[in-house]
Order: structure tokens, then sequence, then C-alpha cells
């Protein structure tokens, strides 16, 4: 059992693993709009390079979507819960 947890211990620090992990939720919303958009531009591409396009492009809207939508929302809701933390214990 110590075994098992040390090694999702050593999972857990790699910064790829935790980077993916806070932007899964957005790539999981993202890529079908993406993929539908580009789809009618990928006509005659091969395969391969459309989905690696469309990766890329999903990857691109997403950290976007992260840092400019999903980030300040989470300190607007970490200052509003703060705040009522401090009314609450003074």
């Amino acid at each position: 059992c110590f075994q098992q947890e040390s090694v999702q211990q050593s999972w857990l620090e790699w910064q790829w693993l935790r980077y993916l992990g806070t932007r899964f939720y957005g790539m999981y919303l993202w890529h079908f709009p993406v993929f539908l958009y580009f789809s009618r531009w990928f006509e005659g591409l091969p395969t391969l390079f459309a989905a690696t396009i469309a990766l890329f492009m999903t990857l691109s809207v997403t950290e976007i979507s992260f840092r400019f939508v999903e980030m300040p929302f989470n300190r607007i809701r970490q200052t509003k819960a703060q705040a009522e933390y401090a009314t609450a214990a003074g």
C-alpha cells in the first residue's frame, strides 16, 4: 500500500500532468467546436496534419479561455469566500 501511494505522489509532482489537469475540462469543452469549425478547412489535407492543427488550435483556445475566463472568475470567487470567512470569523 505504501509503495502505491509513493508512485501516485510522484505522478502528482509532474508539472505537465498538473498543467493538463487544470485545463482538461476546458479541452473537453472546446475540442468539439474547434474540430467542427475547422473541419471544412481541413478538407483535402492529410488526416494526421489536420488533427495536429486541430489539436494545436484546441490547446490555444483552451489556454486563452483558462487565463481570461476561468482564472478571473476563480479569483473573484476566492476573494468573495475570503470576505465571507473574515465576516464570519470577526
